[in-house]
C-alpha cells in the first residue's frame, strides 16, 4: 500500500539502503539504570517515492547478525532459549502502509513489522536529514528513524527479578536507525 504526499520535500525515485554508511541500532535498560546497546550487521531496504508523491518503505534484517559487543550476550540473545531464536525466526521484515508529514522534515511512517514470528503494526518517527552527492557521483538521502517496541508483545518475555526490585532487562526497546540511501534511478 502507498500513500500520496503533497509537497514533502522528498525526491522521487528508488533509494536503496547503503549498509556501509548506515546503522541499525537498538537499546534496552539494564538493571533499570544503564543502557545496553546493540545493532544489526546484515540488512537491506529501500524507499520508493513516486512522482505523484506515493511512498513505500521495505526492510529486511537477518536476526543472526545481531551484535552487542559481548560474545556471550550475543549468543544468549540469538539462541533458542529466551529472545530472538534466530534459527526459527531468521528474518525481521518491515513494510510501510502509510506515511504522514509531521512538521518540517519530519514524518510518521506506519507499517507492519514481522519479528519473532509475530506481525504487528508499528509507528516510526522519521527525519529527513537531507540530500548530497557523494564522491562517486551518486545522489544520497539521509533518514533518521526512531521508535519504541515492547519486546513482550513480540513473544520475548525472558527476564529476572532483582532483589532490590525491578527487572534485569527493560521491556521497552528503543529503536534508532541512521540510514544513508543511494538513488537508483
Amino acid at each position: 500500500m502507498s500513500t500520496t504526499l503533497q509537497e514533502t520535500g522528498l525526491r522521487t525515485g528508488t533509494w536503496q539502503v547503503d549498509p556501509e554508511h548506515s546503522h541499525l541500532g537498538w537499546s534496552v535498560k539494564h538493571l533499570g539504570i544503564a543502557k545496553v546497546r546493540g545493532w544489526f550487521e546484515d540488512y537491506s531496504g529501500k524507499v520508493e517515492i513516486g512522482a505523484a508523491g506515493s511512498f513505500r518503505v521495505e526492510g529486511l534484517v537477518k536476526a543472526s547478525s545481531l551484535r552487542t559487543g559481548n560474545k556471550n550476550r550475543d549468543i544468549h540473545i540469538r539462541s533458542d532459549e529466551d529472545f530472538f531464536q534466530v534459527e526459527r525466526y531468521p528474518d525481521i521484515r518491515f513494510a510501510s502502509e502509510d506515511i504522514q508529514p509531521a512538521g518540517e522534515g519530519m514524518y510518521i511512517i506506519d507499517g507492519v513489522l514481522t519479528l519473532h514470528g509475530h506481525q504487528r503494526p508499528v509507528s516510526w518517527q522519521a527525519y529527513l536529514g537531507g540530500y548530497a552527492q557523494d564522491l562517486g557521483g551518486d545522489q544520497r538521502m539521509a533518514l533518521n528513524v526512531s521508535g519504541e517496541l515492547n519486546r513482550k508483545e513480540w513473544g520475548m518475555d525472558w527476564n529476572r527479578f532483582l532483589e532490590a526490585g525491578g527487572m534485569l532487562v527493560s521491556e521497552r526497546v528503543q529503536i534508532d536507525l541512521d540510514l544513508s540511501l543511494i538513488h537508483n534511478d
